[in-house]
């Protein structure tokens, strides 16, 4: 076996490919010529979510959590969610403003009921960033 097969750059990122694709991490070929090794570092886990993020009310009032009379669909419990999303509304009377999304993420449980009064900055619901 000939090393200098394996050491132009095609070919070494074709073995390092080769390599993780059957999960090995050490490579060793001896050869009369010398030898070749090749030591992956084991792959990065994939970053844990952050602690859950709470939405708040921006102000007093009723929480509505339907939006459908509004022509609006609101996500539910474990949808994704982008920053700034409306989640829910607060409403004054004939004033609905929303409740919107701290991070993108996937959205949690509601942490109070439809319907309930809500003072300012009360917390409506979680979501864990991701």
């Amino acid at each position: 076996m000939d090393l200098s097969q394996f050491t132009t750059p095609e070919a070494l990122r074709a073995l390092v490919a080769r390599m993780r694709a059957h999960g090995i991490a050490d490579l060793r070929l001896a050869t009369a010529q010398g030898d070749l090794r090749i030591a992956l570092p084991p792959e990065a886990a994939a970053p844990s979510p952050g602690p859950a993020m709470t939405a708040l009310a921006p102000t007093f009032g009723l929480l509505r959590l339907s939006g459908e009379d509004r022509g609006l669909t609101l996500p539910g419990p474990g949808d994704r969610v982008a920053q700034g999303a409306i989640l829910g509304f607060i409403q004054q009377g004939a004033l609905w403003l929303a409740v919107r999304a701290p991070c993108a993420g996937r959205l949690g449980t509601t942490l109070v009921p439809e319907g309930t009064r809500l003072g300012h900055g009360a917390a409506v619901v979680e979501v864990t960033p991701e």
